[in-house]
């Protein structure tokens, strides 16, 4: 298996099964990981103002603002950086704005990492989405609160990551695979379209 330095953003709808393959990349690989929503969840355990303005957008299945989530990246990336051989890094679930592709850009770019980066798409249908989620909460919330939260994802996800789907794709920065395959078969999709496979 070809290794290489890479620095790979991973998006997707909600259910794409993001985190799972993120997850397989960084164990392949060695790649760090930097996932928004462990970020915004350690965040949120500060009991500031901040810390408790994240949980309650987090709760209401909102989008944290770019400026609070920008910081965070930087100070990951910081920590990575300060570790000294950098071997890759994973992103997590961003950018979802396409000032998050920019913000990203420069961050990579500080630390001299910009000509590693890749953006990977998981595309699966809101059918798929609603059907994945309400089984990983089945026995556990009401699926009327589970189809609630998902409502207001999609929406923000149409609205907000939509825009920056097709400014990459237009860029042709974007790696699209089809999310709704078997995890085994995801995963090989993802490597042949960073270029990490055996052919």
């Amino acid at each position: 298996m070809k290794t290489s330095k890479m620095v790979v953003s991973l998006i997707g709808p909600p259910g794409s099964g993001k985190g799972t393959q993120a997850d397989f990349l960084c164990q392949h690989f060695g790649w760090a990981k930097m996932a928004s929503g462990d970020l915004l969840r350690e965040r949120q355990q500060i009991n500031d103002y901040t810390g408790k303005k994240i949980k309650e957008e987090i709760a209401k299945g909102e989008l944290v603002p770019t400026l609070v989530v920008a910081n965070l990246w930087f100070d990951r990336m910081e920590e990575i950086h300060q570790k000294g051989e950098f071997s890759g890094l994973l992103i997590d679930g961003s950018p979802r704005r396409v000032l998050e592709t920019e913000l990203i850009r420069g961050a990579l770019s500080w630390y001299d990492w910009e000509d590693y980066y890749r953006v990977v798409y998981l595309d699966i249908s809101r059918e798929e989405s609603t059907q994945r989620l309400l089984a990983e909460h089945q026995g556990r919330s009401r699926s009327d609160d589970v189809a609630e939260v998902l409502e207001v994802r999609w929406r923000w996800f149409e609205e907000e990551v939509r825009p920056t789907l097709e400014d990459l794709r237009k860029r042709g920065q974007l790696i699209e695979v089809n999310g709704q395959q078997t995890r085994p078969e995801v995963f090989n999709d993802i490597l042949k379209g960073l270029g990490l496979d055996d052919d």
